[in-house]
Protein backbone atom coordinates (compact mmCIF):
# COMPACT_ATOMS: atom_id res chain seq x y z
CA UNK A 1 0.00 0.00 0.00
CA UNK A 2 1.47 3.47 -0.36
CA UNK A 3 1.89 6.09 2.70
CA UNK A 4 -1.16 7.53 1.57
CA UNK A 5 -3.45 4.60 2.44
CA UNK A 6 -4.69 4.12 -0.74
CA UNK A 7 -4.15 1.35 -3.88
CA UNK A 8 -4.14 -1.72 -4.04
CA UNK A 9 -1.30 -3.81 -1.35
CA UNK A 10 1.67 -6.36 -3.31
CA UNK A 11 1.18 -8.74 0.11
CA UNK A 12 4.45 -11.19 -0.05
CA UNK A 13 4.21 -14.42 2.56
CA UNK A 14 7.44 -16.45 2.80
CA UNK A 15 7.20 -19.92 3.38
CA UNK A 16 4.14 -22.20 1.91
CA UNK A 17 3.73 -24.30 5.40
CA UNK A 18 0.39 -24.56 7.43
CA UNK A 19 0.38 -20.78 8.36
CA UNK A 20 1.46 -19.26 4.51
CA UNK A 21 -1.40 -21.35 3.16
CA UNK A 22 -3.96 -20.43 5.48
CA UNK A 23 -2.72 -16.67 5.71
CA UNK A 24 -2.62 -16.60 1.87
CA UNK A 25 -6.06 -18.11 1.59
CA UNK A 26 -7.68 -15.85 3.97
CA UNK A 27 -6.41 -12.97 3.02
CA UNK A 28 -7.63 -13.86 -1.14
CA UNK A 29 -10.99 -14.15 0.15
CA UNK A 30 -10.80 -11.04 2.85
CA UNK A 31 -9.42 -8.86 0.17
CA UNK A 32 -9.95 -7.51 -3.24
CA UNK A 33 -9.01 -8.76 -5.96
CA UNK A 34 -6.58 -5.90 -7.18
CA UNK A 35 -4.32 -6.87 -4.14
CA UNK A 36 -1.58 -8.78 -5.04
CA UNK A 37 -0.99 -11.94 -3.06
CA UNK A 38 2.36 -14.08 -3.37
CA UNK A 39 3.83 -16.60 -1.87
CA UNK A 40 7.25 -18.14 -1.98
CA UNK A 41 8.44 -21.68 -1.37
CA UNK A 42 11.79 -23.26 -2.02
CA UNK A 43 9.87 -26.63 -2.33
CA UNK A 44 7.04 -26.80 -5.03
CA UNK A 45 5.05 -29.78 -2.77
CA UNK A 46 3.73 -29.55 0.40
CA UNK A 47 4.57 -32.64 2.70
CA UNK A 48 2.17 -33.03 5.70
CA UNK A 49 4.66 -33.15 8.65
CA UNK A 50 3.14 -36.14 10.58
CA UNK A 51 2.97 -38.01 7.70
CA UNK A 52 6.99 -38.50 6.99
CA UNK A 53 6.06 -40.93 10.05
CA UNK A 54 3.95 -43.03 7.58
CA UNK A 55 6.08 -43.34 4.71
CA UNK A 56 9.69 -44.14 6.86
CA UNK A 57 6.72 -47.48 8.17
CA UNK A 58 6.16 -47.88 4.46
CA UNK A 59 2.47 -47.12 5.54
CA UNK A 60 2.06 -44.43 3.03
CA UNK A 61 3.87 -43.22 0.00
CA UNK A 62 5.37 -39.82 -0.31
CA UNK A 63 2.52 -38.92 -2.76
CA UNK A 64 -0.09 -39.80 -0.65
CA UNK A 65 1.31 -37.08 2.20
CA UNK A 66 2.17 -34.36 -0.35
CA UNK A 67 0.74 -32.14 -2.54
CA UNK A 68 1.34 -29.04 -5.12
CA UNK A 69 1.29 -25.94 -3.07
CA UNK A 70 -0.58 -24.20 -6.49
CA UNK A 71 -3.25 -26.88 -5.55
CA UNK A 72 -3.46 -25.46 -1.97
CA UNK A 73 -3.91 -22.46 -2.78
CA UNK A 74 -7.22 -20.13 -3.31
CA UNK A 75 -7.54 -18.83 -7.14
CA UNK A 76 -5.45 -15.64 -7.36
CA UNK A 77 -2.93 -16.24 -5.06
CA UNK A 78 0.53 -16.57 -7.18
CA UNK A 79 2.99 -19.45 -5.64
CA UNK A 80 7.00 -18.36 -6.95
Amino acid sequence: MNPEGSGPAQILILGGGFGGIATANTLRRLLPASHAITVIDQAPRFHVGAGKTWVMLGERASGEISAERTILLEPGVEFL
